[in-house]
């Protein structure tokens, strides 16, 4: 049962979409800790005026680190891979943002 389980897993999109879900989430968690009043389009629109939506998705981004190294502790090597992608594809947006 248990190796099953790992099979279902075990998958690169559950990883990618894991890795591509979770900043997201923490975005919206730090919104609603910091800034309800606020409408929250509100509050994205004021962070691209503010030039600072690429940083606060560089802090986003972190938590990935925790499902990654998770993965890589259960021996889920392509759903870690996934997140590695997933934060790869962060990373190329963060960085292309930033030479434009």
């Amino acid at each position: 049962m248990a190796n099953n389980k790992k099979k279902g897993i075990n998958k690169l999109w559950v990883g990618f979409l894991s890795g591509l879900i979770l900043p997201f989430l923490v975005f919206i968690v730090l919104y609603y800790v910091r800034e309800v009043e606020i409408p929250f389009f509100d509050y994205v629109s004021s962070l691209w005026q503010l030039n600072v939506i690429f940083l606060m998705l560089q802090l986003c981004v972190l938590p990935n680190l925790a499902i990654f190294l998770y993965f890589a502790y259960k021996k889920y090597d392509m759903a870690s891979r996934g997140v590695l992608l997933a934060t790869f594809v962060y990373a190329f947006v963060i960085v292309f943002s930033s030479v434009l």
